[in-house]
């Protein structure tokens, strides 16, 4: 039987292609074997939780200060800008006012946390008395005396503001 030439050159030009294929494969090194991804330790998660949690803090630490601080210079703001005629509304406005921070400092305490020192305390009734007072002297000015009464008012309130910080160990805004 005689083959016929294109075949027989057909087969010889696979068979070449064949082992050049494989002696070329052959000197490569396999692939190293997938690593499953490490999981992390018990501790690296309580530490991460830990750190994720600080930063929430510290975050809201900031919000609160920042609040705060915003709160007190726009009610000195609004106390500055009111004349002698909104001396009601501005008197019942910085009430409310005083009356949310004796709310914040009751769920404070209502936490648990520690309100300040003996001396924070003293501090904080002195500063409230005070202020009620000014509320009371802005009711009943003159307008003569309503620049004045305005004046006093706005010390006893960034007084009083002082004073709830420092009972909740905050710095003063």
């Amino acid at each position: 039987m005689k083959t016929h030439p294109a075949t027989s050159r057909i087969s010889a030009l696979l068979i070449t292609a064949t082992l050049v294929a494989l002696v070329g494969c052959a000197d490569r090194e396999p692939a190293p074997p997938a690593t499953p991804e490490a999981t992390p330790s018990t501790t690296d998660k309580v530490s991460s939780a830990a750190g994720e949690a600080w930063d929430a803090t510290k975050e809201t630490a900031s919000d609160v200060y920042t609040g705060v601080k915003n709160a007190t210079t726009d009610t000195i703001a609004r106390l500055d800008r009111a004349t002698y005629d909104e001396r009601a509304s501005i008197r019942d406005g910085l009430a409310d006012a005083a009356d949310k921070l004796e709310a914040e400092l009751a769920e404070w305490r209502a936490e648990g946390k520690a309100t300040g020192d003996d001396a924070a305390n003293s501090k904080l009734a002195d500063a409230k008395a005070t202020f009620k007072q000014r509320l009371q002297d802005l009711g009943e000015a003159t307008a003569d005396g309503w620049d004045a009464a305005k004046a006093r008012a706005a010390a006893a309130w960034v007084d009083l503001k002082a004073a709830y910080a420092e009972a909740k160990g905050e710095p003063a805004a």
